[in-house]
């Protein structure tokens, strides 16, 4: 019984730990608006992950420990926990590994493929902090592409900066700022 407690703890602080990054990249598939509720969990996340860690460890020492079991003639053996236990630990080091790892796998994409050549639209050049992964990268690009005003954006992770085309009598640069700085992710204009 400890022992799927600890696991399942485990599970669940990994899961913790990746949400910041998991949670934008749900909204964005479902079409959603803001992600600033996941952003939230990026400060979290070093406290959430070791958590992962402990509880994992805590797991493999219910289900490795060697544990005296009394039988009813008196005598006394010394056994571990059952096969399908350990199994159960193994399983959930990969469920948490792989929640750990999510913001470096790669399955988010962001980039200049949305960027157009039309001299209606005002083009601002943005750096932008506290991204941790590309799934923060499109999070930010789908939210501001639904904003009124803005044509298309274009958010690189990898060189923490954004471009953005937005109608000037719809919205102004520092609207886009402010959006971003809400979203937590403080930015200035470096055009």
């Amino acid at each position: 019984m400890k022992n799927k407690f600890v696991t399942s703890g485990s599970i669940i602080a990994a899961v913790l730990a990746s949400v910041c990054c998991i949670g934008p990249l749900l909204l964005v598939g479902f079409d959603i608006g803001s992600f600033e509720f996941f952003a939230s969990f990026n400060a979290f996340r070093p406290y959430l992950i070791l958590a992962s860690v402990l509880l994992l460890v805590a797991a493999f020492y219910l289900a490795y420990r060697k544990r005296e079991i009394k039988c009813e003639d008196g005598s006394c053996k010394i056994e571990s926990a059952g096969k399908w236990n350990k199994i159960s630990v193994w399983f959930t080091v990969i469920i948490v590994a792989g929640f750990i790892a999510f913001p470096y796998l790669g399955f988010a994409k962001s980039g200049y493929n949305l960027l157009t050549d039309n001299s209606k639209y005002q083009t601002v050049e943005l750096k932008i902090d506290n991204m941790d992964c590309e799934a923060c990268a499109l999070g930010l690009q789908s939210q501001l592409i639904k904003e009124k005003g803005v044509k298309a954006a274009s958010i690189l992770y990898k060189e923490r900066k954004g471009i953005v085309e937005y109608d000037s009598k719809k919205i102004t640069s520092q609207i886009i700022v402010n959006i971003l700085k809400d979203g937590g992710y403080p930015s200035k204009i470096i055009n």
